[in-house]
């Protein structure tokens, strides 16, 4: 007789890859319980397919394998989804997903894996010299890193800030402008590079500070990426 399934049905993908890693070499833990005996288990890249890894569940329809992202794990830039299937025993198939936004060099965009908020999420934010929304060389080529992770995206949201020492009416309206031209600047860049997405530019000015001791960090743009 075939063996009954030990407990309920369960399927677990586990991804270790914080953000500005490469996608190969990450370490994955793939678990499942509770499946159709000696059923078969895959893990998969979308959204164009590619089978990242397959195996059978033991005769109680367990499993466990951890294995290295290989180099067929690095498909185009973008938002991309590992999907682990299994087969229950009335033989539906059941899933787990990790989410992983990728640049053309295959490297992490974002450190977690779940599923984005309404599909978007945050890139790395740009800081500014003081008083100014002079885009440095650096903050270029780290912009130019962001475009193919960027590609099916269906809207990007660039918002600027400023230093919040200063809150008089005055200031802040001073700082809400500077924010703005800082997110005009981030965005004509983008355009330079041939992003084609619609964007819009928010001037939030001084507020949400990422530190009140160190005010440089708070001259900054944030990209937010919808999908």
């Amino acid at each position: 007789p075939t063996p009954t399934p030990s407990g309920p049905v369960r399927l677990n993908l586990t991804l270790d890859l914080k953000a500005s890693a490469k996608l190969v070499g990450a370490e994955a833990t793939l678990t499942g319980g509770g499946l159709q005996p000696s059923s078969a288990y895959v893990l998969t890249m979308h959204s164009t397919p590619v089978v990242i890894a397959r195996g059978k569940t033991n005769s109680m329809g367990g499993f466990r394998a951890s294995i290295t992202m290989p180099g067929k794990a690095c498909v185009t830039g973008g938002m991309h989804q590992l999907i682990l299937t299994g087969t229950a025993p009335n033989g539906t198939t059941v899933r787990d997903s990790n989410w992983v936004l990728l640049n053309d060099s295959c490297t992490a965009q974002t450190g977690t894996s779940a599923r984005p908020k309404s599909n978007t999420v945050q890139l790395r934010s740009f800081i500014f010299p003081y008083q100014s929304a002079r885009l440095s060389l650096t903050a270029k080529r780290s912009i130019r890193s962001l475009v193919s992770s960027m590609r099916g995206a269906t809207r990007i949201t660039i918002t600027g800030y400023t230093q919040t020492k200063r809150q008089s009416k005055a200031a802040k309206r001073a700082n809400r402008i500077l924010a703005q031209r800082r997110a005009v600047a981030v965005r004509n860049y983008l355009r330079v590079l041939k992003v084609r997405t619609p964007i819009r530019t928010v001037g939030a000015g001084g507020v949400n500070p990422v530190s009140n001791k160190s005010q440089r960090l708070n001259r900054r743009v944030t990209i937010t990426v919808r999908f």
